[in-house]
Protein backbone atom coordinates (compact mmCIF):
# COMPACT_ATOMS: atom_id res chain seq x y z
CA UNK A 1 0.00 0.00 0.00
CA UNK A 2 1.48 3.33 -1.08
CA UNK A 3 1.37 6.36 1.18
CA UNK A 4 2.43 9.25 -1.00
CA UNK A 5 4.99 8.99 -3.78
CA UNK A 6 7.96 8.08 -1.60
CA UNK A 7 6.54 5.66 1.00
CA UNK A 8 5.36 2.10 0.57
CA UNK A 9 3.92 0.00 3.42
CA UNK A 10 3.56 -3.76 3.18
CA UNK A 11 2.27 -6.32 5.67
CA UNK A 12 4.82 -9.14 5.64
CA UNK A 13 4.26 -12.22 7.80
CA UNK A 14 7.06 -14.74 7.96
CA UNK A 15 8.24 -17.71 10.01
CA UNK A 16 11.62 -18.63 11.41
CA UNK A 17 12.65 -20.78 8.44
CA UNK A 18 11.72 -18.02 5.97
CA UNK A 19 14.40 -15.53 7.03
CA UNK A 20 16.53 -16.27 3.96
CA UNK A 21 13.54 -15.86 1.63
CA UNK A 22 12.71 -12.56 3.35
CA UNK A 23 16.28 -11.37 2.83
CA UNK A 24 15.94 -12.09 -0.89
CA UNK A 25 12.59 -10.30 -0.94
CA UNK A 26 14.09 -7.17 0.63
CA UNK A 27 17.04 -7.29 -1.76
CA UNK A 28 14.63 -7.53 -4.70
CA UNK A 29 12.72 -4.50 -3.40
CA UNK A 30 15.97 -2.54 -3.12
CA UNK A 31 16.72 -3.29 -6.78
CA UNK A 32 13.28 -1.82 -7.56
CA UNK A 33 14.15 1.34 -5.63
CA UNK A 34 12.21 0.57 -2.43
CA UNK A 35 14.58 0.66 0.54
CA UNK A 36 13.50 -0.83 3.88
CA UNK A 37 13.39 1.82 6.59
CA UNK A 38 11.42 0.31 9.49
CA UNK A 39 9.05 -2.42 10.66
CA UNK A 40 6.01 -1.87 12.90
CA UNK A 41 3.45 -4.50 13.96
CA UNK A 42 4.28 -6.70 10.98
CA UNK A 43 4.26 -3.79 8.50
CA UNK A 44 7.46 -3.08 6.58
CA UNK A 45 8.00 0.57 5.70
CA UNK A 46 9.88 1.22 2.46
CA UNK A 47 11.17 4.57 1.22
CA UNK A 48 11.72 5.43 -2.44
CA UNK A 49 15.36 5.72 -3.39
CA UNK A 50 17.85 4.93 -6.11
CA UNK A 51 17.63 1.27 -7.20
CA UNK A 52 20.74 -0.44 -5.87
CA UNK A 53 22.13 -3.72 -4.67
CA UNK A 54 21.77 -4.10 -0.89
CA UNK A 55 22.44 -7.17 1.20
CA UNK A 56 20.06 -7.87 4.06
CA UNK A 57 20.24 -10.22 7.00
CA UNK A 58 17.28 -11.09 9.22
CA UNK A 59 18.31 -12.60 12.54
CA UNK A 60 15.98 -14.03 15.15
CA UNK A 61 18.22 -15.89 17.51
CA UNK A 62 21.15 -14.78 19.64
CA UNK A 63 22.53 -15.68 23.02
CA UNK A 64 23.57 -12.07 23.55
CA UNK A 65 21.35 -9.24 24.73
CA UNK A 66 19.82 -7.18 21.93
CA UNK A 67 22.06 -4.16 22.56
CA UNK A 68 25.22 -6.23 22.70
CA UNK A 69 24.30 -8.16 19.57
CA UNK A 70 23.49 -4.98 17.68
CA UNK A 71 26.89 -3.52 18.60
CA UNK A 72 28.59 -6.73 17.48
CA UNK A 73 26.86 -6.66 14.07
CA UNK A 74 27.51 -2.95 13.52
CA UNK A 75 31.18 -3.47 14.37
CA UNK A 76 31.23 -6.11 11.61
CA UNK A 77 30.02 -3.53 9.08
CA UNK A 78 26.28 -4.20 9.13
CA UNK A 79 23.86 -1.28 9.39
CA UNK A 80 21.01 -1.71 11.88
CA UNK A 81 17.54 -1.04 10.44
CA UNK A 82 14.85 -2.26 12.85
CA UNK A 83 13.88 -4.86 15.41
CA UNK A 84 10.91 -6.45 17.14
CA UNK A 85 10.74 -8.74 20.13
CA UNK A 86 12.08 -11.59 17.95
CA UNK A 87 13.76 -10.15 14.87
CA UNK A 88 16.77 -8.00 14.08
CA UNK A 89 17.22 -6.64 10.55
CA UNK A 90 20.53 -5.35 9.18
CA UNK A 91 21.72 -4.24 5.76
CA UNK A 92 24.97 -3.55 3.95
CA UNK A 93 26.06 -2.35 0.54
CA UNK A 94 29.47 -3.99 0.89
CA UNK A 95 29.71 -6.85 -1.59
CA UNK A 96 32.14 -9.01 0.40
CA UNK A 97 30.93 -8.31 3.93
CA UNK A 98 31.25 -11.13 6.47
CA UNK A 99 27.90 -12.89 7.04
CA UNK A 100 26.44 -12.55 10.53
CA UNK A 101 25.48 -16.23 10.70
CA UNK A 102 28.59 -18.37 11.02
CA UNK A 103 27.27 -21.49 12.75
CA UNK A 104 24.49 -22.81 10.49
CA UNK A 105 23.98 -25.93 12.59
CA UNK A 106 23.25 -23.89 15.72
CA UNK A 107 20.87 -21.59 13.82
CA UNK A 108 19.05 -24.60 12.33
CA UNK A 109 18.53 -26.22 15.73
CA UNK A 110 16.99 -23.01 17.10
CA UNK A 111 14.81 -22.62 14.01
CA UNK A 112 13.52 -26.20 14.30
CA UNK A 113 12.75 -25.76 18.00
CA UNK A 114 10.71 -22.64 17.27
CA UNK A 115 8.93 -24.34 14.37
CA UNK A 116 7.49 -26.93 16.75
CA UNK A 117 5.79 -24.08 18.59
CA UNK A 118 4.44 -22.85 15.23
CA UNK A 119 3.02 -26.28 14.42
CA UNK A 120 1.17 -26.36 17.74
CA UNK A 121 -0.15 -22.82 17.12
CA UNK A 122 -1.39 -23.75 13.64
CA UNK A 123 -3.16 -26.83 15.02
CA UNK A 124 -4.94 -24.69 17.62
CA UNK A 125 -5.97 -22.12 14.98
CA UNK A 126 -7.18 -24.84 12.64
CA UNK A 127 -9.21 -26.46 15.41
CA UNK A 128 -10.87 -23.17 16.40
CA UNK A 129 -11.70 -22.17 12.83
CA UNK A 130 -12.73 -25.68 11.80
CA UNK A 131 -14.98 -26.24 14.84
CA UNK A 132 -16.71 -22.88 14.34
CA UNK A 133 -17.33 -23.62 10.66
CA UNK A 134 -18.58 -27.13 11.48
CA UNK A 135 -21.07 -26.04 14.12
CA UNK A 136 -22.24 -23.16 11.92
CA UNK A 137 -23.08 -25.34 8.92
CA UNK A 138 -23.04 -29.11 9.43
CA UNK A 139 -25.49 -29.98 12.30
CA UNK A 140 -28.50 -28.41 10.60
CA UNK A 141 -27.36 -28.00 7.00
CA UNK A 142 -30.73 -27.43 5.32
CA UNK A 143 -32.03 -24.89 7.82
CA UNK A 144 -28.68 -23.06 7.84
CA UNK A 145 -28.93 -22.44 4.11
CA UNK A 146 -32.34 -20.85 4.58
CA UNK A 147 -31.35 -18.83 7.66
CA UNK A 148 -28.27 -17.29 6.07
CA UNK A 149 -30.24 -16.61 2.88
CA UNK A 150 -28.36 -14.13 0.64
CA UNK A 151 -25.28 -14.09 2.90
CA UNK A 152 -24.72 -17.85 2.65
CA UNK A 153 -22.30 -17.63 -0.30
CA UNK A 154 -20.28 -14.92 1.44
CA UNK A 155 -19.98 -16.95 4.65
CA UNK A 156 -18.93 -20.09 2.75
CA UNK A 157 -16.24 -18.22 0.80
CA UNK A 158 -14.88 -16.55 3.92
CA UNK A 159 -14.82 -19.89 5.76
CA UNK A 160 -12.92 -21.58 2.93
CA UNK A 161 -10.40 -18.74 2.69
CA UNK A 162 -9.78 -18.78 6.43
CA UNK A 163 -9.43 -22.58 6.60
CA UNK A 164 -7.07 -22.96 3.63
CA UNK A 165 -4.54 -20.53 5.10
CA UNK A 166 -3.71 -22.39 8.38
CA UNK A 167 -4.02 -25.80 6.68
CA UNK A 168 -1.55 -24.86 3.92
CA UNK A 169 0.84 -23.25 6.38
CA UNK A 170 0.66 -26.20 8.77
CA UNK A 171 1.40 -28.67 5.95
CA UNK A 172 4.34 -26.56 4.71
CA UNK A 173 5.75 -26.22 8.22
CA UNK A 174 5.34 -29.91 8.99
CA UNK A 175 6.92 -31.07 5.72
CA UNK A 176 9.87 -28.72 6.17
CA UNK A 177 10.42 -29.89 9.75
CA UNK A 178 10.52 -33.58 8.80
CA UNK A 179 12.65 -32.94 5.71
CA UNK A 180 15.12 -30.96 7.81
CA UNK A 181 15.24 -33.87 10.31
CA UNK A 182 16.14 -36.23 7.46
CA UNK A 183 18.84 -33.85 6.18
CA UNK A 184 20.37 -33.62 9.66
CA UNK A 185 20.52 -37.41 9.99
CA UNK A 186 22.12 -37.77 6.53
CA UNK A 187 24.43 -34.78 7.14
CA UNK A 188 22.99 -32.98 4.09
CA UNK A 189 22.31 -29.28 3.52
CA UNK A 190 18.85 -28.21 4.64
CA UNK A 191 16.75 -26.47 2.01
CA UNK A 192 14.85 -23.43 3.28
CA UNK A 193 11.64 -22.06 1.67
CA UNK A 194 12.37 -20.27 -1.60
CA UNK A 195 11.53 -16.68 -2.50
CA UNK A 196 8.79 -17.93 -4.83
CA UNK A 197 7.13 -19.94 -2.04
CA UNK A 198 7.43 -16.94 0.26
CA UNK A 199 5.75 -14.66 -2.29
CA UNK A 200 2.89 -17.13 -2.80
CA UNK A 201 2.12 -17.31 0.93
CA UNK A 202 2.47 -13.52 1.22
CA UNK A 203 -0.09 -13.05 -1.56
CA UNK A 204 -2.50 -15.46 0.15
CA UNK A 205 -2.04 -13.73 3.52
CA UNK A 206 -2.95 -10.47 1.74
CA UNK A 207 -6.18 -12.14 0.58
CA UNK A 208 -6.91 -13.21 4.16
CA UNK A 209 -6.36 -9.66 5.43
CA UNK A 210 -8.58 -8.13 2.72
CA UNK A 211 -11.31 -10.67 3.52
CA UNK A 212 -11.01 -9.98 7.25
CA UNK A 213 -11.30 -6.23 6.70
CA UNK A 214 -14.37 -6.75 4.51
CA UNK A 215 -16.03 -8.88 7.20
CA UNK A 216 -15.22 -6.34 9.92
CA UNK A 217 -16.77 -3.54 7.84
CA UNK A 218 -19.87 -5.66 7.22
CA UNK A 219 -20.28 -6.26 10.96
CA UNK A 220 -20.00 -2.55 11.76
CA UNK A 221 -22.30 -1.36 8.99
CA UNK A 222 -25.95 -2.07 8.35
CA UNK A 223 -26.48 -5.31 6.45
CA UNK A 224 -29.16 -5.62 3.80
CA UNK A 225 -29.45 -7.55 0.56
CA UNK A 226 -27.59 -4.85 -1.39
CA UNK A 227 -24.75 -4.65 1.15
CA UNK A 228 -24.38 -8.44 1.30
CA UNK A 229 -24.22 -8.59 -2.50
CA UNK A 230 -21.57 -5.85 -2.49
CA UNK A 231 -19.41 -7.60 0.13
CA UNK A 232 -19.74 -10.89 -1.75
CA UNK A 233 -18.60 -9.25 -4.98
CA UNK A 234 -15.65 -7.62 -3.20
CA UNK A 235 -14.49 -10.96 -1.80
CA UNK A 236 -14.91 -12.65 -5.21
CA UNK A 237 -12.87 -9.90 -6.88
CA UNK A 238 -10.19 -10.22 -4.20
CA UNK A 239 -10.03 -13.99 -4.73
CA UNK A 240 -9.73 -13.56 -8.52
CA UNK A 241 -7.05 -10.87 -8.15
CA UNK A 242 -4.86 -12.78 -5.69
CA UNK A 243 -5.29 -16.13 -7.44
CA UNK A 244 -4.13 -14.40 -10.62
CA UNK A 245 -1.20 -12.96 -8.71
CA UNK A 246 -0.28 -16.38 -7.30
CA UNK A 247 -0.49 -18.01 -10.76
CA UNK A 248 1.76 -15.26 -12.14
CA UNK A 249 4.31 -15.90 -9.37
CA UNK A 250 4.27 -19.65 -10.08
CA UNK A 251 4.70 -19.16 -13.83
CA UNK A 252 7.55 -16.68 -13.44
Amino acid sequence: MKIGKDTFIKLVLFKENECKALQEYLEEKALEGWILEDRNVGFFVFKKGEPRKIKYTVDMFTELKTGEYREYCEASGWQYICETNKYLVFSSEEENITPIHTDEEMVLKKVRKSMLVNLFTFLCCLYLIGSNVYYAFVPDWGNNIESYDDGYLLIVMVSVIFIIWPVADMIRTGLWYFKSSKCLKLNEDVKYPTLKEFKIMTAYSDLVVITLVTIMISLLASIGKVEIALYTILVILAVIFYLGKIIKIIIN
